[in-house]
């Protein structure tokens, strides 16, 4: 985990989902800013979709069941076979392993052992992040539906040849003060879960209970964090990011990148491409 306070801004990087679980259950509550029964608590599910701070954390540790089976039933037709490997085996015969080589110790060739080398694949690797922060006035559904799509686009960009590491992130500002809070999903290096990463991707609870709590346990924040955890800040995000991370791909909050009425994911997605500095074809 790595922290850092500046002036006005607030640095909380989670290496994994068990470092951020594991700060949001031990660390204490600002009472003096939040009270004693902070958002993260007494949120409701019309706006957080969970029934309670510990039906998230169990959600965000174990996967969301439910919303995995939505993501599969918007997959695209790119297929991938589950049992993709981010390495190869070439089979070689030496002195010794697995299984003999028959015919070699017929002839009494010392060398009669097969053995695997592994051979890793050189993927293109691509850093995305997913903003977590939006609005209290956008829907709960809505957050879920755009992460669905971001995630339903990570799925096939792996299935492509590309190996990412995912992000989830939550950048807001409150009066003078910023905030910045990341968590490392998923390493390059990991199999693609869809059902892991699902919850900390597209939930609402992962910014109105966890990023919430996170924000609670944060020392020093003014009192304006208070009346409404702050605004969405995408460009703070990015600003951030881009300086770390020069190849990331961001899927911004609904106040830079609306999913618009009719909900079009390539829609979205090409907005979210422009976002980026992308050129539409």
């Amino acid at each position: 985990m790595y922290k850092d306070r500046a002036k006005n801004l607030f640095i909380y990087e989670f290496n994994n989902i068990s470092e951020l679980v594991n700060y949001c259950q031990t660390a204490p509550i600002n009472t003096e800013v939040f009270g004693k029964k902070p958002s993260s608590i007494t949120g409701d599910k019309s706006f957080t979709a969970t029934d309670s701070f510990e039906q998230a954390i169990e959600m965000v540790t174990k996967g969301w069941e439910e919303g995995y089976q939505q993501v599969l039933k918007t997959l695209s037709t790119v297929k991938i076979s589950t049992n993709t490997q981010n390495h190869k085996f070439l089979e070689q015969i030496g002195f010794e392993g697995y299984a003999p080589c028959v015919p070699r110790a017929i002839i009494g060739h010392p060398e009669t052992m097969f053995h695997s080398t592994v051979i890793p694949f050189k993927h293109k690797v691509v850093d995305v992040f997913v903003q977590n922060a939006n609005s209290c006035s956008v829907p709960a559904e809505t957050i879920i539906k755009v992460g669905i799509i971001a995630c339903n686009y990570i799925n096939e960009i792996e299935a492509k040849g590309y190996r990412t590491n995912l992000y989830s992130m939550e950048t807001k500002s409150s009066g003078s003060e910023q905030s910045i809070y990341i968590t490392k999903v998923k390493d390059s290096k990991e199999q693609l879960s869809l059902k892991r990463v699902i919850f900390p991707l597209a939930h609402a609870s992962m910014l109105r209970r966890i990023y919430f709590r996170v924000l609670e346990s944060t020392m020093g924040c003014n009192s304006s964090w208070s009346g409404g955890y702050g605004q969405p800040n995408d460009q703070i995000g990015k600003d951030y990011i881009q300086k770390k991370f020069p190849k990331a791909f961001m899927f911004p909050s609904q106040r830079s990148v609306e999913i618009g009425r009719d909900g079009d994911p390539m829609e979205y997605l090409n907005r979210v491409f422009t976002w980026n500095g992308f050129k539409v074809e």
